[in-house]
């Protein structure tokens, strides 16, 4: 598992990737409503100052404006639901001021200006994130207002401001606001006159503003806040009287009280503790101090929290304060000193910590923590003229520390590399000895080495590995002043000096390049010059030589090499004080030297230099003067430095490196607080970057000499100097390790199940995926989705955390948006972390979509007049469109129709005025019209006819006609509702009779204008329209027979507009306009009433009105947006809220839409372009989604055989699906290791999609033989398919080979016959699967049995999986067990893992009864009130599976006969009138030997569909009537070319290969899946659980080599059938098996007769049986050998391996398959129609008469069918083979009488078996 990089941990947890994007507008999170309740945020413990660590921001910067200081001056900061940051704040443009608003989406801030103001801004957020802002604007009369600020819909529009107050001169400064749950919005201001200033109120109960004045002598310097109980509290300064006054506001108006007189009362800020107590900090101006109010129950308590205040500006002379309590009721505030300080109160005292050196010039600040303890502060930098912002976040989350070496005085000069296995070496100084030394992790725990220690060595070492991972080591000798040189890369440490002439060897510094050349920068302190010396041509001859000898150069050198082998270099110019950099460019210039950094002051001590990926260098050095941490870099071409910490004395001994992605990370030490940092620059946008600062390790005096190196997964790795314990220590990014176990969450694992999917619908792109755990206890987990445009990361809209536990998964699916055409990629990451995702552990890549067509499109299509009034659109079934509308200009009834592929226009009737029109399309295409003529004030009917219009008046009594709304139903009869204007009522006429009938529906008041009509599955009619007298939407049907009118909305004037459509549950869906404040309305009564919402409110929108429904019944509704913008405009509900756009917003358009949806989910709508008088429409025709759907299967399997000799043969194969008949393809195979990834065997397939377009899949694959494989260990397969060099699709598997067995004939302790780990005598499947290990995340209960293929108990409670709601819960319990219950039978135990114990939808705490009877009829308290129970057996009817069972009958806890048959009859013993009948008798429904029978043979006729002789495990034995016959015709078929037809499952996937490939090619693409499959079928565990002699005997029976032998295991298992301890029907089995291994030792008529009589089978039955599998064995094995030969048969382009000898295959018992006996198993051939098991002439028949394209269609359905086959076969095995043999419920009951009714069939149609397969299975 990858581990997180340091880079997006540190990010994550300090903040910087706050979640979630994706944005419903620019304002609006649109996230899954699913997230709603999730954590989105990391949660934090309780505020630590000591390990608190801020990560400081730029938002936003000046740039050239003369009043850029005031850049953020005023800002505001409020965090969303989701931990998003949004603010408000002043930002000069030029020379005028501006407010701008910005928030964070998870990768950016997307900012936006709201309008010119230069005052403080106010600023909340409502319920639902949007923003509110309250704005002091200046007019040119040089007056001031107050405004309120809203966003607009679409991000390009200009924010709407609305007049709060403008009743004085200079009104609305020095505002603040809050929205409360309700929406209503509460604010305060200031209105400002020299002799007259007030402080006001308004509140705004979303219809209008309520103004009044709070307090006459109150001023500026006010907040105002809103506590839990929702009343309003007030602090602010007493302008008139001086002082802080506070206020509350509890519904019945504000109380003011004096809060501290002596106080200016200046930059005062309020919150509240968990009591919802308020706090307040203050300024006061007196004392030059900042205080802290909080209000008890005798009044006020106050206290000094900082006096004495440092002032950086003569100006100032005030401090803004911030307040916050965080959910500890710890007391956090900031405030301005020299810097931006914060305060922190937590048990008994302040805390103080400086954030950021920042000018104070009485800038605003903000200080906001989020729901989980994340502090947020927004603040005004003057000197940078900037607007900035800081998060915190503990250390101790991130880092790892621990010590290295504690032996003496060690760890100073330490250097770290880390090899290519990411172990960690580390060269330092012993400084009590004297020594270098050496330091490694390479064994799993910290070794040490002296390496050195000839005199006063080891002083300056640096480290550096080559690709061998040998080491090398550069050092002083400063006795001899020396530089030498140590490397173990002959296996030993050897030691040499490079350099010995004069003073050499300090500040050496050492690389390697890309041959293993070394080279080492170093300080010749002689004569000051820089040295570097290689050995890149000769292992053992140096060369060295100066690169800088002007003045007194190389102080502090530090050397990297390129990936080009250019060597770098930075160092100081000590003379100069400056930071110098020289660059070998190998060519004739040589070195070439630079000045990086020369200010006027010290610069460059402490240089370390990088070199990333790309080449660019970049350096870390300290300003002496100063004391800052500096940094430069060449990455945009030239050197440009930057301040990375500021703060205290910093910057000294750093080190630099870059991460994978280029990322800069500096160590470093801060002597001021004697600690160990770190900086990085990670996903930093702005330029110079921001740097986010951490301290590492604040536990002494530690940090000096620090080193930093990255692996391989980007985790970080610091080694550093202990000043105070004198050791070395080391620190660590990597986080939690892997351990033994997984019941500690520490020590589990979480991965992404699957790599994901992903899928398209309209606008939408869904990305599925699964998260699961081994855990067994409780993880959090947390995942993130990347989407990727054409290559470029676009957005990140998804990141949560999931708590995964107890062995399961999480699935989720992301709904996203797609803004564009263009090809999307999806990148899943996934973490662990308790208080956040602090290690990465998988990540994975979705498959591409590639989409093409277009959003919204508009044109005009006809502009021929006054066009477009009274629009109505239809589509037909063919997607072809028809629209009908009114031509003012020739006062005619129009129609157009793009059926022909272009638009056609004709005139249907001369109506005079219009008002409206219904256009619709019957089951035919046929079109009709019903509309208003105006002329005579008549309804009137046009159809069209042969091309030409037929027109019939319906309805020419008054002025009747208006609004008309025409519906088809499934008979293809007219519904047309419309609203009669001469009395007023609603009217209706249908043809339902065969003539028109007219009907006046409603005449109560004036209704029945805007009417819209619709029909439901039932062809019911439902019509919505206006009340005009009481202003209601009202509903009328004829559901019930006769019609009923209901209200829908009496809310405001509701109901105009309205426009129905019903959905395919026949639910109603309505939108409609409200008049009296101008909203978009929509009602449905899928709850069974009515509910209404409001869709759209800003503006005056809704009129015109359409609603349509797409395939998937989401509700998308056009509309018009009137007076506000004069826009079409758009709302669907798809993603479960209410997203809104405009369609179209040039000019005056959008009235009269008509909206339509097509079968393909296009949607259209046609519309009126008010301003040019034309009708227009607009389409969004549906994204084609090219999904890339080509995929690759890998399959590796094991066949083994047991004979003289074991025999192995390991398989690979690797099928292609979905491929494209135009492309080239390439499929990469990979056998390897997976303990160490060793490879084994690759091979390439080259290979074209058109030669298999007419076949199903391409498979190639290779074998391994019994010499080649390795026991006991896990060989995996990875097949990756390949387009074009482009990736589609990996597929990997892996299986386990298990040791041999001995051939000892007596079973031993700890004998594992099947080798999956679990010894047979605790394996209830000893004979089962072979390819796999027992371990608790395949075989939960550890019983021995594959618990996806063998196991329907998981976890062995008693309950079978698919009816266990907790299938991998607490082991050790059972659920019949009364001591420890599972009252509801749910399989969760009661007392720990069920919070619902009787089931009845109350949990356990809530409820009353907790465990009333299952299926009970509770009230509201959880306590039983009924219990329906028909038959009374005790068992409720809602979980009674044998509804009829007799009163006195004891039944089990599905209400069924408990079964008890002791002579396995299956008879019941109150119905067996001989209840000691011989083992395998057939009986008759008395359970008596039937007449005809002969129950001492087993030899019966059964009439059932099962034919041929079935010998079980614990079943009957049934034969024919004439066995011997029909056995014969089936041995004959057998030997047939076409044999292996008659084996289930198997014989048809031969019978489809053979269509593909050929016989033999057939079977040599199927071979290993089938020997597989045919060893699965013997060995597979049976359904009644044998005995531990049965066992023992067929192992001894598979091991025995001679005669003797087997005569003996026939001895004892003779004599254990007499006395009868054997199952019925094994004793037959057992001999048959003797039989067919004394045929493998050359033995013939091993059994005798007298065995076989007491069998009860045939000598004839035993050798046909015998002759049959021996065939199939020697067939099977023929064709292994023939597919090793013949792999070049298939289509060309395929290469592969060479063939290997034919193997023997299984010789244990195949159940009748040789004579087509046995449960008979669904084909997966193509031709397989009728689904019976085989292709007979029936299917032929059909077959034949099929089109090409059905045929590949069964083909490709027929080819997804085999990748789940493997479950098919198992689901199969399961079933008896008749009804009387005994159920796997547990029970001793008959398959017939307790799961047949229950189970669910193979089929996959999703029915009970018993409707669906029983009677083709033969039941």
């Amino acid at each position: 598992m990858n581990k997180i990089p340091v880079y997006l941990c540190i990010a994550i947890l300090l903040g910087q990737v706050l979640l979630f994007s994706g944005e419903e507008n620019a304002f609006h999170s649109t996230l899954d409503s699913e997230f709603d309740n999730e954590e989105s945020f990391m949660t934090q413990g309780r505020y630590d100052p000591e390990e608190a660590v801020w990560q400081i921001e730029t938002i936003d910067q000046s740039s050239s404006s003369s009043y850029g200081e005031f850049m953020g001056k005023y800002n505001k900061l409020q965090i969303d639901s989701y931990g998003k940051p949004h603010l408000t704040y002043l930002s000069p443009t030029g020379n005028a001021m501006n407010i701008n608003y910005t928030f964070f989406n998870g990768q950016a801030w997307n900012t936006d200006t709201i309008a010119q103001s230069g005052g403080s801004p106010c600023f909340d957020l409502d319920s639902s994130d949007i923003p509110r802002v309250g704005l002091y604007t200046y007019s040119s009369s040089n007056t001031a207002d107050i405004k309120l600020a809203t966003p607009p819909a679409q991000s390009s529009s200009p924010w709407s401001l609305e007049m709060i107050d403008n009743s004085s001169a200079n009104m609305g400064s020095n505002c603040d606001m809050v929205i409360g749950q309700d929406g209503d919005i509460y604010m305060i201001y200031w209105e400002f006159h020299t002799n007259n200033s007030a402080l006001h109120f308004a509140h705004y109960n979303g219809n209008s503003w309520t103004k009044s004045v709070l307090d006459n002598d109150g001023g500026g310097f006010s907040s105002l806040e809103m506590d839990d109980d929702g009343d309003l509290h007030v602090v602010y300064q007493d302008i008139a009287n001086g002082g802080l006054k506070y206020g509350i506001n509890e519904g019945q108006g504000w109380t003011l009280s004096s809060l501290d007189a002596s106080a200016s009362g200046r930059g005062n800020s309020l919150d509240f503790d968990s009591d919802n107590n308020p706090h307040v900090s203050y300024f006061d101006l007196s004392n030059n101090s900042v205080k802290y109010a909080q209000l008890v129950s005798t009044g006020w308590s106050i206290s000094t929290v900082k006096s004495g205040l440092s002032w950086t500006d003569n100006s100032t002379y005030y401090s803004e304060t911030s307040i916050a309590i965080d959910s500890f009721d710890d007391v956090h505030i900031t405030y301005y000193d020299t810097g931006l300080q914060h305060a922190f109160h937590g048990d008994n005292s302040w805390e103080f910590k400086e954030i950021d050196s920042v000018v104070n010039i009485q800038g605003t600040l903000e200080i906001v923590i989020d729901g989980n303890d994340k502090i947020h502060i927004s603040y005004h930098d003057k000197d940078n003229e900037s607007l900035k912002y800081a998060t915190s976040q503990d250390s101790q989350d991130i880092w790892d520390l621990s010590i290295v070496d504690s032996q003496a005085d060690v760890g100073e000069y330490s250097s770290i590399v880390l090899d290519s296995n990411d172990d960690t070496h580390i060269s330092y100084f012993d400084a009590s000895t004297k020594d270098l030394k050496y330091a490694t992790d390479v064994s799993g725990q910290w070794a040490t080495y002296t390496i050195d220690s000839e005199g006063d060595v080891g002083y300056g070492s640096s480290i550096a590995i080559d690709s061998n991972n040998a080491l090398h080591i550069s050092y002083d000798d400063s006795t001899n002043g020396d530089l030498k040189y140590a490397t173990n890369v002959n296996g030993t440490w050897e030691i040499s000096t490079i350099e010995s002439q004069g003073n050499v060897g300090a500040y050496s510094s050492i690389g390697v390049d890309s041959y293993n050349g070394i080279h080492i920068s170093y300080y010749d302190a002689t004569n000051g010059d820089l040295r570097y010396a290689n050995n890149q041509y000769s292992n053992s001859q140096w060369v060295a030589a100066s690169v800088a000898t002007s003045g007194n150069v190389g102080h502090h050198a530090s050397l990297a090499i390129d990936s080009d082998n250019t060597v770098h270099i930075s160092y100081i110019d000590y003379d100069n004080e400056s930071l110098h950099y020289a660059k070998n460019t190998w060519g004739p210039s040589g070195w070439v030297t630079s000045v990086i950094d020369s200010d006027s002051h010290s610069i460059g001590s402490s240089t370390s230099i990088a070199v990333d990926d790309s080449n660019k260098v970049h350096i870390s050095y300290q300003d002496v003067t100063n004391k800052n941490l500096k940094y430069a870099t060449d990455e945009s071409g030239s050197w440009t430095t930057a301040t990375v910490d500021a703060l205290g004395d910093v910057g000294d001994t750093s080190s630099i490196t870059t991460d994978s992605e280029g990322f800069v990370h500096i160590s470093y030490f801060d002597d001021t607080n004697e600690n160990l940092k770190h900086a990085t620059n990670y996903n930093s946008t702005q330029t110079p970057p921001t740097w986010m600062i951490m301290t590492v390790d604040s536990s002494g005096a530690v940090g000096e000499y620090s080193s930093i190196a990255f692996d391989s997964e980007d985790r970080a790795h610091i080694s550093y100097h202990d000043s105070t314990n004198s050791d070395l220590k080391y620190a660590t990014s990597e986080g939690p390790q892997d351990g033994e176990g997984i019941t500690d969450p520490a020590n589990a694992t979480v991965w992404f199940d699957n790599e994901g999917y992903a899928s398209y619908a309209p606008d939408e792109i869904s990305i599925s995926f699964e998260i699961y755990t081994d855990c067994e206890c409780s993880l959090k987990a947390w995942a993130y989705l990347d989407v990727y445009l054409n290559g470029t990361k676009i957005d990140t809209p998804f990141g949560t955390d999931y708590t995964v536990s107890d062995d399961s998964s999480v699935s989720k699916t992301v709904v996203w948006t797609a803004p564009n055409t263009g090809v999307y990629d999806f990148y899943l990451a996934l973490f662990t972390g308790e208080q956040g995702p602090s290690t990465k552990v998988d990540d994975a890549w979705i498959q591409s979509i590639s989409l093409t067509g277009s959003d919204w499109q508009t044109s005009t299509l006809d502009s021929n007049g006054d066009l477009g009034v009274h629009t109505s659109m239809a589509v037909d079934s063919t997607g072809d469109l028809h629209i009908v509308y009114y031509d003012g200009t020739n006062e005619e009834i129009k129609y157009a129709t793009d059926e022909s592929g272009s638009w056609v226009y004709s005139s249907i009737d001369i109506v005079g005025t219009a008002t409206g029109t219904s256009i619709a399309v019957n089951s035919n295409n046929a079109v009709s019209i019903a509309y208003y003529e105006g002329t005579n004030g008549y309804l009137k009917y046009a159809t069209q006819v042969d091309g030409s219009w037929a027109l019939t008046t319906l309805d020419s009594s008054g002025d009747a006609g208006a609004y008309p709304s025409l519906a088809f139903d499934s008979n293809d009869n007219a519904h047309i509702s419309y609203w009669d204007s001469t009395n007023f009522d609603l009217m209706y006429v249908t043809d339902v009779s065969g003539s028109w009938v007219i009907d006046t529906l409603d005449s109560s008041d004036d209704v029945g204008a805007w009417s819209s009509i619709g029909i439901d599955s039932a062809d019911k009619v439902h019509i919505s329209y206006y009340d005009s007298t009481n202003l209601n939407l009202k509903y009328a049907t004829d559901t019930s027979g006769s019609w009923d009118y209901s209200v829908v909305d009496i809310s405001g004037s509701a109901g105009s507009y309205s426009s129905l459509i019903i959905d395919s549950s026949d639910d109603i869906h309505i939108s409609y306009y409200d008049g009296m404040v101008g909203n978009l309305l929509y009602a449905n009564d899928e709850t069974g009433s009515w509910t209404t919402t409001i869709v759209d409110s800003v503006g005056d929108v809704g009129l015109h009105s359409s609603i349509a429904l797409d395939s998937n019944d989401d509700v998308h509704i056009s509309y018009y947006d009137y007076a506000s913008n004069y826009d079409l405009k758009y709302a669907t509900q798809s993603s479960g809220s209410w997203d809104r756009k405009v369609i179209d917003s040039d000019a005056n358009v959008g009235g009269f839409t008509s909206m339509v949806i097509s079968s393909n989910d296009d949607i259209f709508i046609a519309y009126r372009d008010v301003t040019n008088q034309d009708l227009k429409i607009a389409s969004n025709l549906n994204f084609v989604a090219n999904q890339a759907s080509e995929t690759v299967e890998s399959v590796i399997g094991w066949y083994e055989q047991w004979n003289e000799s074991v025999n192995t043969i390991l398989s690979m194969n690797s099928t292609a699906y979905n491929l494209e008949e135009d492309r080239n393809y390439l499929i990469q195979t990979l056998l390897y290791y997976s303990s160490n990834n060793t490879e084994i065997y690759t091979e390439n397939f080259n290979f074209s999609g058109a030669n298999w377009i007419n076949y199903v899949t391409p498979t190639t694959g290779f074998s391994l033989s019994s010499d080649e494989i390795t026991r006991g260990v896990e060989y995996c397969f990875i097949s990756k398919l390949f387009y074009s060099s482009n990736l589609l699709s990996t597929a990997d598997s892996c299986l386990t080979i298990p040791q041999l067995q001995d051939n000892n004939d007596n079973e031993s302790e700890g004998d594992d016959f099947d080798g999956d780990g679990v010894p047979d005598e605790d394996d209830d499947c000893y004979d089962g699967r072979t390819d796999w290990s027992s371990t608790t995340a395949s075989d939960y209960d550890s019983d021995g049995c594959q618990d996806s293929t063998e196991d329907w108990d998981d976890d062995n409670d008693g309950i079978d999986d698919q009816e266990d709601m907790c299938p991998t819960g607490s082991l050790g319990w059972y659920a019949f067990d009364a001591s420890n219950p599972d009252n509801d039978y749910d399989g969760c135990r009661d007392s720990d893992e069920d919070l619902d114990d009787d089931d009845d939808g109350y949990l356990d705490t809530e409820d009353t009864c907790p465990v009333s009877r299952r299926g009970a009829v509770v009230d509201e308290t959880g306590c039983e009130t009924s219990f329906p129970d028909e038959d009374g057996d005790g068992v409720a009817d809602d979980y009674d599976h044998c509804e009829d069972t007799d009163l006195d009958q004891e039944v089990d806890w599905h209400g069924c006969d408990i079964w008890e048959d002791q002579d396995n009859d299956g008879v019941h013993d109150n119905e067996d009138e001989c209840e000691d009948t011989p083992e395998g008798s057939t009986v008759d429904d008395k359970g008596c030997v039937e007449e005809n029978g002969n129950g001492s043979d087993g030899n019966s006729t059964d009439n059932s569909s099962n034919t041929g002789n079935q010998t079980g495990d614990g079943n009957e034995t049934v034969v024919d009537d004439d066995p011997i016959e029909e056995d014969e015709d089936e041995i004959v078929d057998l030997l047939a070319e076409d044999w292996y037809e008659e084996i289930p499952i198997l014989g048809s996937l031969i019978e489809q290969a053979q269509t593909k490939y050929g016989q033999y090619a057939g079977i040599s693409v199927l071979s290993v899946t089938i020997l597989g499959y045919v060893y699965r079928g013997l060995t597979m565990r049976s359904e009644y659980k044998m005995s531990k002699r049965v066992k023992n005997f067929k192992k001894q029976i598979s091991k025995a080599g001679s005669a003797k032998a087997l005569r003996h295991i026939q001895t004892e298992i003779e004599e254990a059938d007499g006395r009868r301890l054997l199952p019925q029907g094994a004793l037959g089995d057992l001999l048959s098996l003797i039989e067919l291994r004394a045929e493998d030792l050359g033995l013939t008529d091993f059994i005798t007769q007298d065995s076989l009589i007491e069998a009860g089978i045939t000598r004839d039955e035993l050798l046909d049986g015998v002759d049959a599998l021996n065939q199939a064995r020697e067939d099977l094995a023929n064709a292994q050998f023939e597919s090793e030969n013949s792999r070049g048969r298939g289509p060309p382009g395929l290469s592969r391996s060479a063939s290997i000898p034919p193997k023997q295959v299984a010789t244990a018992t195949l159940k009748g398959a040789g004579k087509g006996g046995g449960v008979k198993r669904p084909s997966y051939h193509p031709k397989d129609l009728n689904r019976d098991g085989s292709v007979d002439e029936e299917d032929e028949e059909i077959w034949a008469n099929m089109s090409q394209s059905e045929r590949d269609a069964k083909r490709n359905q027929s080819a997804r069918s085999q990748t789940n086959i493997a479950a098919q076969v198992v689901a199969f095995s399961k079933l008896p083979p008749n009804l009387k043999s005994r159920c796997h419920c547990g029970k001793k009951k008959a398959y017939g009488k307790c799961c047949f009714k229950t189970d669910m069939c193979p089929c996959g149609n999703g029915k009970k078996f018993y409707k669906c397969c029983a009677k083709e299975r033969g039941y």
